[in-house]
């Protein structure tokens, strides 16, 4: 689902400071992961203001590069400075207009489903091969993000 702009602080916080220079910060909280802050001035960071491992795996991506959360198109922009194809997506069409202003090349607002249900699929699908313990945990986040993908290109393909 996409995010509707009066429900969507974090876009609403990338728009105002993209617009204003202007911004505290986020916060975030969710039943997924620890309570968290997030300063909105470092979503538009350059690739000189990132730290050094986070330069190096955007040095390190190849072939056709999907940023997936792209919020205010930090990376794509960083991508596409080294000659990159990216792709940016978000589910807020907020941060696609700002990403778009920016000059992010491919910046789409779409419509993601709950991927905590790639996360039942993959646990169950494990399940049923097999794969248990120490292993199936290893494996479950890389098989819910292929899910992802998968579902993001058959849904292009229509």
């Amino acid at each position: 689902m996409l995010l509707p702009k009066d429900k969507d602080p974090m876009g609403a916080a990338i728009a105002d400071y993209h617009r204003t220079g202007r911004a505290s910060t986020l916060r975030v909280f969710s039943s997924q992961f620890d309570e968290d802050e997030i300063p909105v001035d470092t979503l538009f960071r350059t690739l000189a203001d990132m730290p050094s491992i986070e330069q190096r795996a955007l040095a390190m991506a190849r072939g056709k590069i999907l940023d997936v959360g792209a919020g205010s198109g930090c990376h794509a922009l960083a991508l596409q400075k080294m000659g990159k194809e990216v792709t940016a997506i978000d589910i807020s069409e907020l941060s696609v207009e700002v990403m778009q202003e920016r000059g992010v090349e491919d910046a789409r607002a779409i419509d993601l489903y709950d991927e905590r249900m790639t996360t039942m699929q993959a646990y169950r699908f494990l399940g049923e091969t097999g794969t248990f313990g120490k292993r199936r945990k290893e494996a479950v986040d890389t098989l819910s993000a292929e899910i992802i993908l998968q579902n993001y290109i058959d849904r292009e393909k229509k």
